[in-house]
C-alpha cells in the first residue's frame, strides 16, 4: 500500500493554500454524492495539511466540481481534458469546471456531440498564478459559456480532500497525482469538425449559455437558492398550489407559493411584507408567460379568464350617515369582482404577497371590498415595475446580442485586414519582379542591336574582301572569266578565314565539323 505520509510541495501561494474547512454536510456529500465507488479510500485533510501537499498514490480534489453537478468518473469531455493537460484536478480553477460543466449540459440538452477535441477551437489553457490553470479564449473567438468567471464560489479553496488512486480502479487511471508548477501555457488543438460543433453551441441564445442559468451550485447553505427557484430546475415540487378563498362566496383560485419561511402561506398576522423587500428581477425571471397586454407595457390589470371584472360604484353617503361621526360607509362589489385573479397567471409571488399579509376573514362586505381595492392599487404599481423590469431584461439581452455581433464583425474585419496586408505584400513582390523583367528586356534589346550591327559589319567586310580577291585574280590574269561556282567557292574560302573560334559570339563550344559545315551552307 502506498505511504500515507503527505509532504508539502509549496506549489501554491501561502494565501491560496487554505486550511481545510469541511462540515459534516460536506463530508456526507463527498462520500455519498460525488460518484466515487463505495470502496474508494477517501481521506480528509488534517488541520496542518493543505491542498498542495502530496503523497504517492493519492489524488487531490476540490469539492467545487461536485457541487456544480459533476460526478466521478466524470464525462468523456472532462476525462480527456485532464488526461491531455496532465495536471492535478486540484490545480484546475473553478472557471474551468464551470465551462466544462456548462458544455456538458448544453451538449446533452441540444444533442451536440461536443468533445475535448472541439474545446481547443475556442480555448487555450493558461497559468493563473503559481500552480493554477484557467481557460483563456483565443483571439477572434467567442466564449462558449458566458459569465463562467463570475459566480458565487466563495470558500472553495478550503474545501478539499484526497482520494487513493488505486482504490478507484481503472476508472481513475487518467488522474494526475503530482502538482506541476513550471507549466505556463498549454495550447489546445482542434479537429476538422470542431468549427461546426462550436457554431452550434454559439447558435444557442446568450441567456441559455450563461452559466448561472445552466447550473446551480448545490451548496447546502440556507442563503443559496435551489435550481427550481431560478426557474431552470426539473423538480416542480418546490412550488405547490395554495388555495386562497375570497370572502362573500367568491370562487377559490390557486396561487403558486414557494415553500419557504420567507414566502409564507396565508396567515392571520397583520404584518405585510412590502414589495420593495422583494427582488423584482428575480420574480420576473421566474414568471410564467406574461399576457400580451402586460408585455406591451399596459399597466392595467387584464380581465380574468371567463370572468368579467366588475366594480359597483360606492353608494352615496347620506346625511344621516356621516363617516366623521363614527358612521359606516358601505361599498358594494359584485360577486365576481376580482382585481387580482388575472395576476395569478403571471406565476410570480407578488399576488401571494399582497394577500398573505391579512387574515382574509372580514366582518362584512364593505371591509373586504376596501381591502381588495387597496390591494388593486398596490398591485398596479408593482405591475408597472414588473413591466419595466421585463423591458430591462429584454434590453440587456439585445445589448448582449449586439456585443456578440460586434465581436463577430471585428473578427471578420481582422481577417480581412490580414488578407489585405498579404495581398499588398504580394503586389510589392510582383512589382519588383516586373521591374526586373523590364530591365532584362532592355538589356536583351541592347544586346540584340549590338549583334545585329556586328553581323551587318561582318557581311560588308566579307563582300568587299570577296570583290577585292576577284579583282586581284582578274588583273593578274589568273582568270579570264567569272562564274557563279567560282564566286561561291571564293566566298566559302573567305568565310573559313574569317570565322570566329568555336565557343565565341554565340557558337556552342564543342560544335562538330558537320554542324559547322551545315551552318556555312
Amino acid at each position: 500500500m502506498a505511504s500515507q505520509q503527505f509532504i508539502p510541495q509549496h506549489i501554491l501561494d501561502p494565501k491560496n493554500a487554505k486550511q481545510a474547512k469541511l462540515s459534516e454536510n460536506h463530508i456526507e456529500a463527498i462520500k455519498n454524492g460525488s460518484g466515487f465507488p463505495a470502496h474508494a479510500s477517501i481521506r480528509f485533510p488534517a488541520a496542518n495539511e493543505r491542498v498542495d501537499w502530496h503523497c504517492d498514490g493519492w489524488v487531490n480534489f476540490f469539492m467545487y466540481p461536485f457541487k456544480i453537478g459533476m460526478k466521478f468518473p466524470f464525462s468523456s469531455l472532462v476525462r480527456d481534458f485532464l488526461a491531455f493537460v496532465k495536471v492535478s484536478p486540484s490545480q484546475v480553477m473553478p472557471q474551468v469546471w464551470r465551462v466544462l460543466r456548462g458544455l456538458e449540459v448544453l451538449s446533452e440538452k441540444h444533442s451536440i456531440p461536443f468533445s475535448f477535441e472541439d474545446l481547443g477551437f475556442t480555448y487555450d489553457l493558461r497559468s493563473s498564478g503559481a500552480g493554477r490553470f484557467t481557460l483563456a479564449v483565443k483571439d477572434a473567438r467567442e466564449a462558449l459559456i458566458l459569465r463562467a468567471d463570475k459566480a458565487n464560489d466563495r470558500g472553495w479553496m478550503s474545501q478539499f480532500f484526497f482520494v487513493q488512486k488505486d482504490s478507484l480502479g481503472s476508472e481513475g487511471a487518467f488522474l494526475e497525482e503530482s502538482l506541476h508548477k513550471d507549466r505556463k501555457t498549454i495550447p489546445l488543438s482542434y479537429g476538422p469538425d470542431s468549427e461546426g460543433r462550436t457554431a452550434k453551441i454559439l447558435s444557442i441564445t446568450t441567456a441559455e449559455r450563461t452559466f448561472g442559468n445552466l447550473v446551480v451550485d448545490n451548496e447546502d447553505d440556507s442563503d443559496h437558492e435551489s435550481e427550481t427557484s431560478r426557474g431552470g430546475g426539473e423538480n416542480a415540487s418546490a412550488f405547490v398550489p395554495l388555495q386562497m378563498v375570497f370572502p362573500g362566496g367568491q370562487d377559490s383560485c390557486s396561487l403558486p407559493a414557494k415553500r419557504s419561511a420567507q414566502h409564507a402561506a396565508v396567515s392571520s398576522s397583520n404584518t405585510r411584507p412590502m414589495p420593495s423587500d422583494y427582488d423584482l428581477l428575480n420574480m420576473v425571471s421566474r414568471k410564467k408567460k406574461i399576457p400580451s397586454k402586460l408585455a406591451s407595457g399596459c399597466s392595467k390589470t387584464p380581465q380574468c379568464p371567463n370572468t368579467e371584472m366588475k366594480s359597483a360604484p360606492p353608494r352615496p353617503v347620506s346625511a344621516a350617515t356621516n363617516p366623521d361621526s363614527g358612521g359606516k360607509m358601505n361599498a358594494s362589489f359584485s360577486r365576481d369582482f376580482c382585481c387580482l385573479k388575472d395576476a395569478l397567471m403571471m406565476g410570480s409571488e407578488m399576488p401571494q404577497v399582497l394577500l398573505s399579509s391579512s387574515s382574509v376573514v372580514f366582518s362584512d362586505v364593505s371591509s373586504a371590498g376596501l381591502a381588495l381595492a387597496s390591494s388593486a392599487f398596490a398591485f398596479q404599481s408593482v405591475q408597472a415595475s414588473l413591466v419595466a423590469s421585463e423591458r430591462l431584461v429584454l434590453l440587456e439581452k439585445a445589448v448582449d446580442e449586439l456585443k456578440r455581433k460586434e465581436k463577430s464583425f471585428q473578427a471578420r474585419a481582422d481577417v480581412d485586414a490580414r488578407t489585405i496586408q498579404s495581398l499588398r505584400g504580394d503586389n510589392s513582390t510582383l512589382t519588383t519582379q516586373i521591374s526586373t523583367l523590364k530591365t532584362r528586356i532592355k538589356s536583351l534589346e541592347a544586346y540584340g542591336r549590338k549583334k545585329k550591327q556586328e553581323v551587318t559589319d561582318a557581311a560588308c567586310f566579307y563582300a568587299w574582301k570577296t570583290r577585292g580577291e576577284l579583282m586581284t585574280s582578274f588583273l593578274a590574269g589568273e582568270t579570264s572569266s567569272w562564274t557563279a561556282e567560282q564566286d561561291v567557292a571564293t566566298w566559302l574560302k573567305l568565310q573559313d578565314e574569317m570565322d570566329p573560334p568555336i565557343g565565341e559570339d554565340g557558337f556552342d563550344v564543342g560544335q562538330s565539323d558537320n554542324e559547322a559545315e551545315s551552318r556555312r551552307s
